[in-house]
C-alpha cells in the first residue's frame, strides 16, 4: 500500500477498529476528516482524502527527496543517520 507521505499508522489504526469490530464491521464509520500535523507529501503527490476522510494538515511542506547519487548533501559529506539508533543521538548532539 503507497501511504503517500502519510504515516502507515493511520492505516493500521482503521483496520485494527475494523477487525476488533468485526461483527459490526457495516457499522464502523470513520470521521469525515482526518487531522494531521503535517502534511510532507509533494505538490504533484498531495493527498486529500484517505477512505472518505479528508487530510487536514496544520502544515503542509513540500520535502525533496534525492536519490543517493544526486543528493547535494551525499555529495558535501554528510552521512545520513537515524538518531534514535545506537550511539547516534549524541553524534548529532554533541553529548
Amino acid at each position: 500500500m503507497k501511504y503517500h507521505g502519510l504515516t502507515p499508522v493511520v492505516f493500521w489504526q482503521r483496520e485494527g477498529i475494523r477487525i476488533a469490530n468485526d461483527e459490526m464491521v457495516e457499522m464502523v464509520r470513520f470521521t469525515p476528516f482526518l487531522p494531521v500535523i503535517i502534511d510532507r507529501s509533494g505538490p504533484g503527490d498531495r493527498v486529500v482524502f484517505v477512505e472518505r476522510s479528508r487530510v487536514l494538515p496544520l502544515l503542509q511542506l513540500s520535502i525533496e527527496n534525492y536519490e543517493p547519487d544526486l543528493c547535494p548533501y551525499c555529495k558535501a559529506g554528510s552521512e545520513a543517520i537515524k538518531p534514535k539508533f545506537g550511539d547516534n543521538w549524541s553524534r548529532l548532539t554533541g553529548s
